[in-house]
């Protein structure tokens, strides 16, 4: 990562491994219609719009892409360490019951099962 060595260790804070505009370029979601979700610790979607939001929605953030379309964001604090914590405890549920359980295994079975799900999440989407 730093082959001349002119990073320090020792630094009181590590900048992130991106940011909002990194992520709309590297997914080519930089044009109105189009968008992006990055998921890990936090979870955020962010949705390139064909004009500005009519009124302010406190759950929204406006950013704006690099050519300057106004972006909806939406974030959630919490994202995969909710999901860790439940496969923990689905696991510790069938070790109680005497089944051997990979959480690798685990995983995977319950992201295939999700996608079995209806297309409108049950009437949650119209």
């Amino acid at each position: 990562m730093d082959p001349a060595g002119n990073l320090q260790a020792g630094i009181p804070l590590c900048p992130p491994e991106g940011d909002a505009g990194t992520g709309m370029a590297a997914t080519n979601s930089v044009a109105p219609r189009t968008g992006n979700v990055s998921a890990g610790t936090s979870i955020f979607a962010m949705v390139v719009l064909e004009k500005a939001l009519s009124k302010v929605y406190p759950e929204i953030d406006m950013v704006t892409t690099p050519a300057g379309d106004p972006v909806a964001m939406v974030h959630c604090n919490n994202c995969t360490s909710d999901l860790n914590a439940w496969v923990e405890l689905l696991a510790q549920n069938a070790e109680l019951c005497g089944a051997k359980v990979n959480k690798g295994e685990l995983f995977t079975k319950l992201f295939n099962l999700s996608l079995q799900g209806a297309p409108d999440c049950g009437g949650v989407i119209p």
